[in-house]
């Protein structure tokens, strides 16, 4: 007799899927997707890219409505989808017909940033202790959505609003986190009474649909209209389908103990799920972000501590992408905003990472979002305000390379004047010694300054040895020997030590400095006709320039060069075209 050994895929034992009591019949789609009739719970649920979830009769109680089953025994589909379901305890077979698949588009902006943009160091309050919160939402339609936890209210700002134009209040205590729908609907945690709730647009009061066990400190809406909770003090991230009736959620990542392994997570918050549900999380006490592919519990850690090349973090908090997918993090307890691009990570604001409550200031950001325009909105939360950072769009920038040499230099400028004593004592005792003892040996020691060539000489090995040692049997090779192991080797060690430091200090808080040198290059080699835009740098600058989707004198400042530029070379050539005609005449 042969034994089979068998893998559980759902239910009991295996871990990441759904509860069953009593499952009655099983199928697989095209996809290989699982579909299971769940007969004790009265429902049928179904896997897909997202997990497992409730398909229908996600009440799981028991009933005779069109809505429900009673004690569901075996089900099969139809060639559009439909299901046919013996639905036992109502001695009837019910037919549920397959919905067209939907997208729901995402309801936050993702700016489509220029690789040199940058925000204006001094922000603006854009609300106050009164009003200001954790929590805060941008939608794409700019309204500002703000949770305040003293007040256990929502504020609602539409687009130019200073001042609160709906307030969400009641059966609210101490919400944290807060997502708004393409559609006006909010979603607002309601941890205090472990539930997220609903707020429909016109709505005056919510509906819970999922049900908690502690705050959420990060809520999440993905394209699949599938709602994702970071339940911080749990450790773990939850999800649940918001068109299942139902209020349970199932387990995305974490195993609800604190740790730093691939599987665990420590005081999870932000969250973001990109188009194919891989979901970002960052993993505040272990001051990294994690990535969990769609589906798989074992994270990979993507920046922070334990991803090499990206940038040290101290509990960082929200996180979102732009429109190229660079990330953005606030990173709470260094007080700033980072974000990622072509040249890696920068700080964008806070970047001296010391808290404080002047304008250039944060104290332990939490959570933020842009508006449409490129705008910054930070829940700036110990100093009990929203910070709104105003996109500067610069007209000169520098060189990437320029800029970190640069930073890297004042980063270590006093390490290399302590390294320049030191490297003066040492070198001007052997420029002493081997004066003193080949002066009258060495034609190249017949002077200090002779004397000091030849051991620049030695540095970079290009002295030949045989010299001294011709001189001296015993004291030129020792003479020798000890300069090349104190100098060469110890000292310039030392030396590129301090630059290499200073290098990764630079590139870790680099700020994207602007400058004027390769505006000025480029425009001269277009107007001497040196250079000529080629396609692509066309496209690029048309499109950098549509980015801002607003117009300013800064911004068109450029363009007035460029009209200026363009019509005092058009004058030109067409003056040195008038001449050579007038001289091939005889004029």
């Amino acid at each position: 007799m042969t034994l089979i050994t068998a893998t559980t895929v759902a239910g009991s034992t295996a871990t990441g899927t759904i509860s069953l009591d009593c499952p009655s019949d099983v199928a697989l789609d095209k996809d290989g997707y699982l579909f299971i009739v769940d007969s004790n719970n009265n429902r049928i649920i179904g896997s897909g890219p997202n997990g497992f979830r409730c398909i229908i009769a996600c009440a799981s109680t028991s009933g005779s409505a069109s809505n429900q089953l009673s004690s569901p025994s075996t089900f099969s589909f139809d060639s559009y989808g439909n299901i046919y379901v013996t639905d036992q305890g109502n001695s009837r077979v019910q037919k549920f017909m397959s919905i067209p698949n939907t997208t729901y588009p995402l309801s936050f902006n993702q700016p489509n940033f220029c690789p040199s943009t940058t925000w204006y160091t001094d922000a603006v309050t854009f609300a106050s202790s009164n009003i200001a919160g954790s929590g805060i939402f941008v939608s794409i339609n700019n309204t500002v959505y703000v949770a305040n936890q003293p007040n256990n209210a929502i504020y609602v700002f539409l687009e130019g609003s200073s001042v609160p134009n709906r307030n969400l209040t009641g059966g609210l205590s101490g919400p944290f986190a807060i997502y708004a729908t393409l559609y006006g609907d909010v979603y607002v945690d309601n941890g205090g009474n472990s539930q997220i709730n609903k707020w429909g647009i016109n709505a005056s009061s919510s509906v819970n649909v999922m049900t908690v066990n502690n705050h959420c400190e990060g809520l999440f809406i993905d394209i699949s209209n599938t709602l994702y909770c970071s339940i911080t003090h749990s450790h773990q991230v939850v999800k649940k389908w918001l068109n299942d009736n139902g209020t349970t959620f199932t387990i995305v990542a974490g195993t609800g103990s604190s740790g730093s392994a691939a599987n665990q997570l420590y005081l999870p918050s932000g969250l973001y799920v990109d188009a194919q549900y891989n979901v970002y999380v960052t993993d505040c006490g272990n001051n990294r972000v994690q990535f969990f592919p769609s589906g798989q519990i074992i994270g990979i850690t993507k920046v922070g501590s334990g991803a090499t090349g990206t940038i040290t973090l101290n509990c960082p908090h929200a996180i979102t992408f732009d429109a190229n997918s660079y990330m953005f993090i606030t990173d709470w307890l260094n007080n700033r905003v980072i974000g990622s691009g072509p040249y890696g990570f920068r700080c964008l604001f806070g970047c001296t990472t010391t808290a404080g409550s002047s304008s250039s200031q944060l104290n332990s950001p939490i959570s933020f979002g842009f508006d449409s325009y490129g705008n910054l909105f930070v829940s700036d939360s110990n100093n009990n305000r929203v910070q709104n950072m105003i996109k500067f769009v610069q007209l000169f920038r520098f060189n990437q390379r320029v800029s970190l040499f640069a930073e890297t230099l004042k980063s270590c400028a006093k390490e290399l004047i302590s390294f320049s004593i030191m490297f003066a004592i040492v070198f001007m005792s052997f420029l002493s010694l081997f004066y003193l003892l080949f002066v009258s040996k060495l034609s190249s020691c017949s002077s200090l300054l002779a004397t000091a060539q030849m051991l620049f000489e030695m540095t970079l090995m290009k002295f030949d040895a045989s010299q001294i040692v011709g001189a001296d049997a015993f004291l030129g090779p020792l003479c020798f020997t000890l300069f090349m192991l104190l100098v060469v080797f110890v000292c310039l060690s030392m030396f590129f030590s301090i630059i290499i430091d200073s290098f990764h200090h630079a590139k870790d808080n680099q700020k994207e400095d602007q400058i004027m040198l390769s505006f000025m290059v480029k425009k001269f080699l277009r107007w001497t006709g040196l250079k000529k835009l080629n396609h692509e740098e066309v496209q690029e600058e048309r499109d950098c320039r549509m980015r801002s989707q607003y117009v300013s004198l800064i911004e068109i400042f450029s363009d007035r060069i460029d009209q200026l530029l363009e019509a005092v070379d058009k004058i030109y050539i067409d003056q040195k075209r008038e001449l050579s005609r007038l001289d091939k005449a005889g004029l």
